[in-house]
């Protein structure tokens, strides 16, 4: 029994690690391939092992980000199914508050539904990483965009450049402030301070770009420098978007039909678990 426990703690880790290092190695090869003549590109191109580290810490930056939680607009479905199915467990034990059952969940897939916990458990991991996957990629094409305004400006639109970085930085500053949560994405003030992340965000590039458009500076070799880099990581980030949210609604799927074929089980679990004292009776 003591080996199968340590078994399993040592797949959950190994499939957490892997959650954590595809990522950060993802994020590492956009890094080489976009910016190789950046210092930190050098540095991790010189040694293996600061290769290796580079992708473990942006991989835990990934992870930390949350953002199947709390960026737009991958929250909006994730929270979608899950309400859905929370939905569901408070129909078959009858909750009337608004509390989550989570651990009362959480407990019951442990106890009475060990067949199905660990594919539940994998291929949730798996959606979290196409998710982070899909938002590396998306920032990618936008600093690429920033990065080739800021080289075209330099001389002729200072000002612009600094309001344009200004609009960006109060950007960055409000998702930030977002991150602060620890729920996913739910209340009204939350949603329109994203909304409002993302007009600003974009609205910075565009100040910069029409300066430069209406300076009449702005030739077709400055359009081609810029290349196709953007539109193709846009593409690769909506794709991994849609394929993480294919697999989100499969695994809530999944689990919606478990609860109800072990709906007894399932009320059973919340009658024996106390989440208060996180005791089992």
């Amino acid at each position: 029994m003591a080996e199968e426990r340590i078994l399993k703690e040592l797949e959950l880790g190994v499939r957490e690690l892997f959650r954590i290092f595809v990522p950060g190695a993802y994020a590492v090869a956009l890094l080489q391939l976009l910016m190789p003549d950046a210092k930190l590109s050098k540095v991790i191109a010189g040694r293996t092992t600061s290769g290796i580290l580079a992708a473990f810490f942006l991989g835990i930056i990934g992870y930390a980000l949350r953002a199947h939680e709390r960026w737009f607009p991958y929250y909006l479905r994730f929270e979608e199914y899950r309400l859905r199915l929370k939905s569901e467990i408070d129909k078959v034990i009858g909750s009337k508050d608004q509390a989550d059952n989570v651990a009362t969940y959480k407990y019951f897939l442990e106890t009475h539904a060990t067949n199905v916990n660990d594919r539940i458990h994998y291929f949730t991991s798996f959606y979290y990483m196409l998710v982070e996957l899909s938002l590396f990629s998306g920032l990618a094409g936008f600093f690429v965009v920033l990065d080739w305004l800021r080289a075209g400006t330099q001389q002729t639109h200072p000002r612009a450049r600094l309001i344009g970085t200004a609009f960006v930085g109060v950007a960055i500053f409000l998702q930030l402030l977002v991150q602060v949560g620890l729920r996913s994405v739910r209340t009204t003030r939350t949603k329109m301070v994203l909304y409002a992340e993302l007009i600003i965000g974009l609205v910075g590039p565009m100040i910069v770009f029409f300066a430069w458009y209406c300076g009449g500076s702005l030739n077709s070799s400055d359009i081609s420098k810029l290349g196709w880099a953007p539109v193709v990581l846009v593409g690769i980030a909506y794709l991994f978007w849609r394929l993480g949210e294919k697999h989100w609604e499969q695994i809530v799927d999944e689990q919606l039909v478990l609860v109800n074929v072990k709906a007894q089980s399932l009320i059973e679990a919340s009658t024996k678990f106390d989440p208060k004292s996180s005791r089992q009776e």
